[in-house]
């Protein structure tokens, strides 16, 4: 019996984890805040289109401060939608001054690979 038992932790202790879409995303929105390397959590065309986006606002001169927040709405195998929420991230330019982040909750979809990275990430005009 014990025999049996310290199998079964073996061999669940060897499995994969299973993705975990919230940590991802917040693993995201953390890493973007403090200007990280988004290939720890982005892969494909989320991290093309994430990298060309932090490349615009260094060209600019602009900086973020604060931090994304995420809420899902579903996930269904890798597929995940849900709320965009910049309220807490501000955009500020050279001279120091706030710009105006237009809309700030929106939806969106992204997909979520087996090992937790952010593979495709899409954010709707859908106010949320």
């Amino acid at each position: 019996m014990l025999l049996a038992l310290l199998l079964v932790l073996l061999l669940t202790s060897c499995a994969d984890p299973a993705a975990d879409p919230q940590a991802a995303l917040n693993r995201y929105a953390e890493i973007a805040e403090r200007g990280g390397e988004l290939s720890e959590v982005l892969t494909h065309s989320a991290l093309i289109q994430a990298r060309a986006s932090s490349e615009l606002m260094q060209s600019l001169g602009y900086t973020q401060r604060g931090r994304a927040k995420f809420e899902i709405w579903s996930a269904s195998n890798s597929l995940i939608s849900g709320c965009l929420d910049l309220s807490d991230l501000e955009i500020i330019d050279r001279q120091g001054a706030f710009l105006s982040a237009g809309q700030r909750r929106s939806a969106f979809i992204a997909t979520i690979t087996p090992d937790n990275q952010i593979s495709q990430f899409e954010v709707s005009q859908e106010r949320c």
